[in-house]
This record gives C-alpha cells, structure tokens and sequence, in this order.
C-alpha cells in the first residue's frame, strides 16, 4: 500500500532514488520485450516532485536510457500537480530540460484542482491528462460536457494531446489527439 512506504521515503528524501531505480527497472523491462520481437510502446513515467527537483535529472534519465539502447522519446513525464504550484519559472525550465532530453511531458490530473489556465498559455507541455472526476457519473451533466468539449477544442487548437484518465475506455477516441487510458 504506497501511502504506508511512500511517505517515510519522502521524509527521508529517498524518492528520487526509488523513483531512478523503478525507471531502470522499466527500461530493462523494454529491453527484454524487444529482445523477444515485440515492439516497444511509449511508457508515461510518474515522479516524485523532489525527483523533478534535482540538478539535471532528465539529462541523467536520458543518460540512463539510452545505456540501455532505447530513445527518451519513449517515455512521457507526467507532471504532478504540486510542481504545478512552484515558481512558474521552475516549472518552464523543468519541461524545457525534459523536451532538450527528448522526452514528452503531459499535465497530471488536469481538471482535479484549480489549475489555471494560464499555464496551458505558458508551459510546453505534450498532453494533458483530465482526471477520471470529470467523467464520474455525478458529472454527466450538459454543463459538464460543454466543460469537457471546451478543453478539448482548447488542447486540440493548442496541439496538445488528451487523455481520458480512468475513463474506462482503452482504444483511441475519435480525434487524433485525444486518447483513453484506464
């Protein structure tokens, strides 16, 4: 259960080797599916916040991925709200060294909280993933719809592609930049 191990990790600043090593583990995984002729997929990858924190990470990451022949282009960082709420200048140069790393990025749990809209204007991001809440059967409303068709033409003119997160669908919605995952 994450929520009983997770926080001692984070008191004790340990995430971002957990999280570095879990990555490792990812790439071997690719590896070894490549090695038995399947093709690879692209991985998102949730960090910690203190993981985005450190010097030079996605630098590190790339370095890390390709000692393992596989390209950053397969791999998405899934930004989490809380490195929302940083300087936004942090957060600028966060996606500027993940995209200079050849890794995607995507906005986390977008509609959840408050996130202004403003950051979709200023942060580079390749995605945005909309929280399984705007799906909920509380939220099967017209007013909700017009909220979730008005993001998605947002995105969309903006070139950036969605997912419906726990949305319960798996194949690919009908406009080419959105996407489910479950």
């Amino acid at each position: 259960v994450p929520e009983l191990f997770i926080p001692p990790l984070e008191e004790y600043h340990m995430m971002p080797r957990v999280d570095r090593h879990l990555f490792e583990i990812v790439c071997k995984k690719l590896v070894d599916w490549m090695h038995e002729g399947k093709k690879p997929c692209p991985i998102s990858v949730n960090l910690s916040l203190e993981s985005f924190l450190v010097d030079n990470f996605a630098q590190s990451y790339a370095t890390l991925c390709r000692s393992y022949g596989l390209e950053p282009e397969l791999f998405e960082f899934e930004l989490p709200e809380k490195l929302l709420l940083e300087d936004p200048k942090t957060i600028k140069n966060i996606i500027e060294a993940i995209h200079a790393s050849g890794f995607q990025c995507s906005l986390d749990h977008f509609g959840k909280t408050s996130i202004p809209l403003h950051l979709l204007r200023q942060l580079e991001v390749d995605a945005i993933k909309l929280d399984s809440s705007l799906f909920s059967a509380e939220n099967n409303s017209r007013r909700n719809r017009f909220v979730i068709e008005a993001i998605l033409k947002l995105a969309s003119q903006m070139n950036i592609c969605t997912v419906a997160e726990g949305s319960g669908k798996r194949e690919e919605e009908s406009l080419p930049e959105s996407r489910a995952e479950g």
